[in-house]
């Protein structure tokens, strides 16, 4: 098996979550993927699991923690900013749940 069959974006959010938890970590596993190997993807969202990968949490979180956290994928300052706005969009306008439809996401 190629790693994004065990390691893509979908596979990566925590199964026990509520459904608005899961999508939005798909979204942020996807943010990651991009310039990122599936596996340094993966270790990273771990990591980002265990800390707490919640719209409130992520929102709570310093920019030089998240930094830390997202360490070693690519572009990862300019990915603590996109995570960041990002999560800040899907609170005030979407009540912390990223949409399902492709017009609300653009």
């Amino acid at each position: 098996d190629a790693p994004v069959d065990t390691m893509g974006c979908e596979r990566l959010a925590d199964e026990s979550a509520d459904p608005a938890t899961k999508r939005y970590q798909q979204l942020v596993a996807l943010m990651l993927s991009s310039q990122t190997k599936d596996e340094l993807t993966a270790k990273v969202m771990q990591r980002l699991q265990d800390h707490g990968l919640t719209v409130a949490n992520i929102l709570r979180t310093s920019d030089s923690v998240l930094g830390q956290l997202l360490y070693g994928v690519g572009f990862h300052n300019r990915k603590v900013e996109y995570i960041k706005k990002t999560t800040q969009i899907l609170k005030t306008e979407h009540n912390g749940d990223p949409p399902c439809d492709m017009p609300s996401l653009l």
